[in-house]
């Protein structure tokens, strides 16, 4: 089997997307990798094989990103005869692979939760954010009836394809079981060090964050906080570092430089809690965050946001505590109790660990979805044979 996984605007090495290609090239799928990411072994590398890499420049801004059809558009046709199927990952391409999905099998990979994500984009005027809502809302599902096939993330997305018309498969994202290897056994000598991975914005819970880094200061006074240097809006940014200052926090609180999803263990492997302290906003509420998965596979307790997709995993697995985001004492109190009984807080740790690594790693799902590819490709001969027309070529 030879697949084309495609992107236009993902950063480098996006975590999801390298894991599909490498995972499912692990399964000895020939992958063909369309993306503007600059490859770290050269054009071709050559420890990745067989993931064949087709480069375009990366453009330049939000108003640009049309031109990444054309740019895409060129490199698949260099490979559309050659592959089985197209397997896309930004809502951007929609458009194009609506039209591809015409002359060869394509699936929509819609890992993230886009109509709400317009709910929450801080450079859009609060006035178009609900009315754009509904355009990604009612033109996704439309575009992407031509394609059928939807690959989802977490529960509310199938009830948003739920038609007779999708074929559906969840393949929720799940950290890698490479991160297990990574796990330092020296819990018990660590000092008393939080850690959250997050990227930083107001509804993921930075600024909360902090509040309850002030509040736990009193009785820890020499309590740490590691987080990620991962800002996207430099107003946020200054507000962040101001409310530091407000805080005195300076000491407590260090950014780390953002590492790519593969080294998390770098940072997580410092703490002792792993901390998920986004708002009860609709976008993080329905969401299924992969830090969580992040903490459980180096062996640490999770503390997170009671949401239900959250919940299920935590209450499943006994490998954290859930805290309310509009009540700053529940994420002190969990925090508190654990950081005060540290063989308690290590047990947690290890069995969100043993969870993950039995029903949670991201490797136990590639082969449900190379099957899930076959299925495709078999109906797709199916209805060709029965119809006794030949396939189409793009020139």
């Amino acid at each position: 089997m030879r697949v084309a996984v495609a992107t236009s605007i993902h950063p480098d090495y996006d975590a999801r997307i390298w894991k599909h290609v490498t995972g499912i090239a692990r399964l000895g799928v020939e992958v063909d990798l369309i993306c503007p990411w600059v490859p770290k072994g050269g054009a071709e590398d050559p420890s990745q094989r067989p993931v064949h890499w087709h480069t375009f420049p990366r453009t330049p801004s939000r108003p640009m990103r049309f031109m990444a059809w054309f740019r895409v558009l060129s490199r698949l046709r260099e490979v559309l005869a050659k592959v089985d199927l197209v397997h896309f990952h930004d809502l951007d391409l929609l458009p194009l692979m609506s039209l591809v999905s015409l002359v060869k099998p394509v699936v929509y990979d819609v890992h993230e939760n886009y109509p709400e994500e317009m709910l929450t984009k801080p450079y859009l005027p609060g006035w178009s954010r609900r009315c754009l809502f509904f355009v990604v809302h009612h033109g996704q599902l439309i575009l992407s009836r031509p394609v059928r096939n939807i690959v989802t993330v977490v529960p509310n997305q199938d009830v948003t394809f739920a038609h007779p018309r999708y074929n559906l498969i969840r393949v929720p994202n799940y950290a890698s079981a490479e991160l297990l290897r990574r796990a330092e056994d020296n819990y018990m000598a660590r000092e008393d060090c939080l850690v959250f991975t997050g990227s930083q914005y107001e509804e993921n819970g930075s600024l909360l964050l902090l509040e309850i880094t002030s509040r736990l200061r009193q009785r820890f006074p020499r309590i740490k906080v590691l987080a990620v240097d991962r800002f996207f809006d430099p107003g946020f940014y200054k507000r962040y570092q101001r409310r530091v200052r407000e805080l005195g926090l300076q000491e407590a609180v260090t950014l780390q430089p953002n590492l790519p999803p593969q080294e998390v263990w770098r940072i997580v492997n410092r703490g002792v809690i792993g901390l998920c302290p986004h708002l009860s906003v609709r976008k993080a509420v329905l969401a299924l965050p992969t830090k969580i998965f992040e903490y459980m596979a180096l062996g640490i307790p999770v503390i997170a946001t009671d949401a239900p997709n959250t919940r299920e995993v935590i209450q499943a697995c006994g490998g954290g505590l859930l805290a309310d985001p509009n009540d700053l004492s529940t994420f002190v109190g969990a925090i508190t109790d654990l950081l005060e009984d540290r063989q308690k807080a290590h047990e947690m740790g290890k069995r969100g660990q043993c969870y993950f690594a039995e029903k949670l790693t991201w490797e136990s799902q590639m082969p449900r979805l190379v099957e899930y590819y076959s299925t495709i490709l078999e109906k797709c001969e199916n209805r060709l044979n029965h119809s006794g027309r030949q396939p189409m070529k793009m020139e």
